[in-house]
């Protein structure tokens, strides 16, 4: 992974206490299940090459991302975990797709519930609303920024509502994931099970490597590893999913 995907891997996860920390429970999300999406279609591009996403495939899912900073580093120095629901709604008289995300960081130290919409052809937040609650010791912080123009709130507190969704969400920031060339088939296990899943492989830079494991009925990678391998600064972003439906 180059110094640039290795700094952006580190701004995404910029909100947790850089610690060792072992694990990181997902708390229950406190709204109710949306709407799925519509029928399921084929989780392909041009090539049988995958996608990073197909929403299609369920109605939410969890996941979990973990910083591995040093060679054979066995032990993350940042995890998040988390659960988004998601359907295809009208907002404002146009096709959106309705998102609820939850994030939980530092052992649930920091949390975020997120709530907005999206033009998924454009890739544009229409509204976004962001609940930080920050844990330190013995008290507690609550912060609620609201962006009722999406994208077009481009200061003050709602500002920090749409960054906070760009942050976050996993198609607004990954969607661009999708290529490599595929290098066999090999099983893996997750939490939700084994599967028999596509290996592929595809550089980052000029010495970093994205290795990911793919599976038909699943709506996201199963497993993301990318890999920054020059000496001195090897490091590596680790993405799992852990359930859906």
């Amino acid at each position: 992974m180059s110094k640039k995907a290795i700094s952006i891997s580190l701004i995404c996860m910029s909100i947790m206490l850089a610690v060792i920390i072992s694990g990181c429970t997902l708390m229950a999300s406190p709204y109710a299940t949306l709407a799925p999406s519509p029928t399921p279609q084929v989780n392909t591009t041009a090539g049988d090459i995958p996608q990073a996403f197909d929403f299609n495939r369920a109605h939410w899912f969890e996941w979990s991302e973990a910083l591995y900073m040093g060679a054979g580093s066995q032990s993350p120095s940042a995890v998040s975990d988390f659960r988004i629901e998601y359907g295809n709604e009208i907002y404002n008289g146009s096709g959106a797709r309705h998102c609820r995300l939850h994030v939980s960081t530092d052992n649930g130290n920091s949390l975020y519930d997120l709530d907005y919409y999206y033009d998924i052809a454009n890739r544009r937040i229409l509204y976004a609303k962001s609940v930080n609650t920050v844990q330190s010791g013995l008290s507690e912080r609550v912060e609620t920024f609201e962006a009722p123009r999406g994208d077009s709130d481009t200061s003050g507190d709602a500002a920090k509502a749409v960054t906070n969704v760009r942050r976050f969400d996993p198609y607004l920031k990954n969607d661009s994931w999708a290529g490599g060339r595929p290098v066999g088939d090999e099983t893996i296990t997750i939490e939700k099970g084994t599967y028999d899943c596509k290996k592929f492989e595809t550089t980052e830079g000029a010495t970093g490597i994205l290795t990911y494991w793919w599976h038909p009925e699943a709506p996201m990678r199963l497993r993301s590893i990318s890999a920054e391998t020059k000496p001195g600064e090897e490091a590596r972003f680790v993405i799992e999913l852990k359930d859906w439906g």
